[in-house]
């Protein structure tokens, strides 16, 4: 299995688990904060998603298990304030 064909496989596994559509997950490159003389670069951030609830919209991307080894996969929530 490819690295892409895994990727797919965990957002139909997310899709299903959370009862949300496979296009609300999502896969971004992101640029690195840049300084003068460092070659600027990107970061993957693999399969995130968004929700709302009647308290605001929240932005879940899980922890990579390879981040943080020997410890289970947590959920970092970034609350987003909603428009009136």
């Amino acid at each position: 299995m490819t690295s892409t064909q895994y990727e797919e496989l965990c957002r139909l596994f997310l899709s299903e688990q959370l009862h949300i559509p496979i296009e609300q997950i999502w896969t971004l490159e992101m640029p690195s904060p840049w300084r003068p003389g460092l070659i600027p670069y990107r970061h993957q951030i693999d399969l995130f998603w968004k929700f709302e609830d009647a308290v605001g919209q929240y932005l879940v991307s899980p922890t990579p298990s390879g981040a943080a080894p020997r410890k289970s996969i947590s959920r970092r929530f970034c609350c987003c304030s909603r428009s009136s």
